[in-house]
């Protein structure tokens, strides 16, 4: 199930344990959401919280940096939190980690984007 959030100037796309299969499904809901909130949010900040995922996969992947790719045409941002170590890893391997910021919360995720934002609007 995904869930759209909205705090500060941060729009948050929230993913739950259904992504952690490769349910073709789920992962086609997945693609059709973050697609469309990359391309219409205002400000374009955009953060991925994987807190509910423990498994990802190539496919999953491929959506990420599809909705990254939407996002930064209309120089925004796009980052991750909750990210567990599995999903760290493969990020890492896959060196993927270097197109993200990632933050342990999501807290923490929405102070530091929402500054972001603040700076870009002025």
């Amino acid at each position: 199930m995904v869930k759209i959030a909205r705090e500060s100037q941060v729009t948050i796309v929230e993913l739950g344990a259904d992504y952690n299969s490769l349910d073709e499904e789920a992962l086609s809901r997945l693609s059709a959401t973050l697609l469309k909130e990359a391309g219409e949010v205002t400000p374009p900040v955009l953060l991925v919280d994987l807190s509910g995922v423990n498994f990802i996969a190539s496919n999953f992947l491929e959506i990420l940096v599809r909705a990254w790719k939407r996002i930064k045409q209309r120089d925004g941002v796009m980052a991750l939190c909750g990210v567990t170590p599995f999903c760290a890893e493969v990020l890492k391997i896959t060196r993927l980690n270097s197109l993200w910021a990632a933050f342990p919360n999501r807290a923490e995720a929405v102070a530091q984007l929402s500054s972001q934002a603040n700076v870009q609007s002025a």
